[in-house]
């Protein structure tokens, strides 16, 4: 006599449901975490790969680093220069050539995505050249961008040259550059250098205000060098409001890169009684002598 085959009770299958989905809720955050650490990964690799760029472009021109930006210099008179995609995009263009990415084309060519955070946002307002997105802030003081480069009145300035790279004393302990806020008014992308790196660097003059005279207001001690920089708001918004960006592990940590081409992460978190951002990154790590 055959016996006939049961199927499985409804029970049985919800049962069955019930443990699958327990496991889901179980495993996502973990698989989540497993995926955000891989970007942050993915991002430091990114770095050394910009640094070796930036050697490749030291080797070849009698070890100076390049500008962040451009202006164009007629006579004594300096202006800026956005590039060919008006995003200054004249470096990322070269760099990404000496990582064997050329672009010929701005609108037809991407740059190299080593430029590119692995949780960078592209859907932003105002994006009119998106193959040339990246999302790094390079030091102003070792890589000067218009912003040193123009003086008063439009005047070429020479306080901050371009610079050697051997010329950057304890490489191993100076952050070189950095993911920076996007800017969604501005395609989505970083400025090259750092307008407001720190609520202790005063202007566009990015002077250490140790260098300013100790009468005047904007003068301060030796003793805050070692502690750490106020970062803004850690978003990505319009100017001011946030240079130094940590939006990996939840907006929690984020890469740097030093002269000595080594990576690290560095942390961030939110003072809940200020409400202002900080970080592990101190002000001596960013103070980098003219």
């Amino acid at each position: 006599m055959t016996r006939q085959r049961k199927g499985f009770t409804l029970v049985e299958l919800l049962v069955v449901i019930g443990i699958i989905a327990l496991l889901i809720s179980i495993l996502m955050p973990s698989l989540t975490r497993a995926r955000q650490a891989a970007n942050l990964v993915a991002c430091q690799s990114n770095f050394k790969q910009v640094y070796t760029a930036l050697s490749f472009y030291a080797n070849e021109n009698k070890g100076f680093l390049p500008f962040a930006s451009d202006v164009t210099v007629t006579g004594n008179t300096a202006a800026y220069n956005g590039g060919p995609s008006g995003t200054n995009d004249n470096l990322w263009i070269t760099l990404s050539g000496l990582l064997g990415q050329k672009v010929d084309n701005v609108w037809t060519d991407r740059i190299s995505q080593v430029f590119v955070c692995s949780e960078a946002e592209f859907n932003m307002p105002n994006v009119w050249a998106p193959l040339m997105i990246r999302t790094i802030n390079f030091h102003p003081r070792a890589m000067p961008g218009y912003d040193q480069q123009i003086g008063d009145a439009g005047k070429a300035t020479k306080q901050y040259p371009q610079r050697k790279l051997a010329s950057i004393r304890s490489a191993a302990e100076k952050i070189a550059f950095w993911e920076g806020a996007q800017l969604p008014n501005w395609n989505a992308t970083s400025e090259p250098e750092a307008q407001s790196l720190d609520d202790w660097r005063s202007g566009y003059g990015h002077m250490y205000r140790e260098e300013i005279p100790a009468d005047d207001g904007n003068y301060w001690d030796n003793n805050r060098r070692k502690d750490p920089i106020s970062i803004g708001v850690n978003t990505d918004q319009d100017w001011f409001t946030s240079q130094m960006r940590f939006r990996h592990m939840k907006n929690s940590t984020g890469p740097v890169a030093y002269w000595d081409g080594h990576v690290e992460s560095k942390k961030a978190r939110l003072d809940a009684s200020t409400g202002k951002w900080t970080s592990d990154v101190t002000a001596e790590e960013i103070r980098i002598s003219q």
